[in-house]
């Protein structure tokens, strides 16, 4: 991320759905989401949030473990997402079943399998508030005619 704001590592991966709570309910990014968003997350690092504070941005989306996970600026249409929405269904399952593959000792992803149990099939929920988001996100965006 650019305005010198530094990563920390984090102990332990931060790799499941998290659900994460709007800051600014009326943000325009915000527009026809509703209520929590669950986001894939898959990551070793967290930004410090003293310097996100510092910085001209406003953190838009939030866990409370996680920290921000939607970050905006505030004069220019920068967005900063960190967690997958782009994700399949099965994505964090391949990461997990490759982590564990290669002998890395690794938690379950949070809240991914039903009931935890690795032989369900995760369900995608969290694609259309990514969809949402980035639709909200080029509304925004300034329509310039071509002047060539």
């Amino acid at each position: 991320m650019n305005y010198g704001i530094d990563k920390v590592v984090v102990p332990q991966k931060l790799f499941g759905l998290y659900p994460f709570d709007w800051i600014d309910t009326l943000h325009p990014y915000a527009a026809a989401i509703k209520g929590p968003m669950t986001i894939p997350t898959s990551r070793h690092t967290q930004i410090d949030e003293t310097q996100l504070a510092q910085a001209p941005l406003d953190a838009l989306a939030y866990h409370p473990v996680l920290g921000p996970d939607i970050i905006v600026a505030r004069e220019r249409h920068d967005l900063y997402i960190f967690g997958h929405f782009e994700y399949e269904a099965d994505t964090l399952q391949n990461e997990y079943t490759r982590d564990v593959g290669k002998g890395q000792t690794i938690d379950l992803p949070y809240n991914y399998f039903p009931e935890n149990d690795t032989t369900r099939r995760p369900v995608n929920y969290w694609q259309q508030s990514g969809k949402q988001l980035f639709a909200n996100w080029l509304s925004l965006i300034p329509v310039h005619e071509n002047t060539l």
